[in-house]
């Protein structure tokens, strides 16, 4: 080492719970700088620690050219999570900063949360424990996930763990990528449907586990929810912008569909434009403050690889999860 590194901190989950990330680092020498979530919006505060920094672990704050401007030092990025939309990619790689990611590490908790959606659309039970804190004993009569069709778009490691920790359920499986995964499909009973509207109309279910891109922005929209059966449930825990917001008030208005759960939105939290007041108003859409991967054990395996790629790149060596 030629100086001592500074590793620039600006999500609180780091390190949380998992006290070796931190001290992988600390063992090389690296200094931490911490930034809280107002310190990393504001940007002249956040430039002002970005100077020396060598190493950045973020999670979503925007990274854009005028960003990597003001840090001349930075060798790499190393997004605390999976997504990398809100990094300008294309200018990283024009400076020559590796951004690394941790994909996969939080697998079990997205998937657990879809499945708990699942079940949740069919049984109510929010709507159960408030008729209970109100004294009320009547019931809603509730619907079985068992034997029913999940419509997976993106069959990625998150889509995979759902169809392993759902398969005692007795679900019929159809999935939608334009990835190859002939290896996977070959231990489970997953249907491979090559053009998305070829499945939308036989699912009762379909959940959206795909990167926020060019090619998937608003990718279920008026088309694909009326595709749907007028009770399917659509459920987004990947990124707002997926589902388009707009077509999902649409359908939901036209009794076009029967119902959505969103952990995650275009704006987080949801802004004070019309169509939230709408999608919050109806009790047919279930919401969660994008808490899909944060347990416990994903936030430590998470910070665990977070630590392991930015000690790649310090070493010269290729971190573990690349993306540039």
């Amino acid at each position: 080492m030629s100086h001592q590194k500074t590793v620039l901190v600006s999500t609180p989950m780091f390190g949380r719970y998992s006290a070796e990330s931190r001290e992988l680092l600390r063992e090389y020498g690296c200094e931490f700088v911490e930034l809280s979530r107002e310190e990393a919006s504001d940007r002249e505060t956040l430039f002002s620690h970005l100077e020396d920094a060598d190493a950045w672990v973020v999670g979503y704050t925007e990274i854009d050219a005028e960003t990597f401007d003001r840090a001349p030092e930075l060798e790499v990025i190393a997004k605390h999570g999976t997504g990398v939309d809100n990094i300008d990619l294309d200018v990283a790689e024009e400076r020559g900063v590796t951004v690394a990611n941790a994909p996969g590490a939080n697998a079990n908790a997205v998937a657990e949360l879809v499945f708990l959606h699942m079940l949740n659309y069919y049984r109510d039970v929010g709507g159960g424990d408030d008729a209970v804190r109100d004294r009320n004993w009547d019931a809603e009569i509730g619907r079985e996930v068992a034997d029913k069709t999940l419509g997976i778009v993106g069959l990625g490691k998150i889509g995979q763990t759902l169809v392993e920790r759902t398969a005692g359920f007795d679900l019929t499986y159809l999935a939608h990528d334009v990835a190859d995964r002939s290896a996977f499909l070959a231990d489970h009973d997953v249907e491979m449907v090559d053009e998305l509207h070829g499945m939308l109309g036989r699912v009762d279910f379909l959940t959206t586990h795909v990167p926020l891109n060019d090619a998937t922005r608003g990718m279920i929209g008026d088309d694909e929810l009326s595709a749907l059966p007028d009770d399917a449930c659509v459920i987004n825990t990947a990124r707002g912008g997926i589902v388009d917001e707009d077509a999902l008030t649409r359908a939901l208005e036209d009794d076009a569909i029967g119902g959505a759960a969103l952990d995650v939105l275009e704006s987080e939290p949801p802004d004070e434009r019309d169509r939230y007041d709408a999608l919050l108003a109806d009790d047919r859409v279930t919401f969660t403050p994008h808490i899909g991967g944060k347990t416990e054990e994903a936030m430590g395996e998470i910070s665990s690889l977070t630590a392991r790629n930015i000690r790649n790149v310090f070493d010269g060596e290729d971190p573990v999860h690349r993306v540039i």
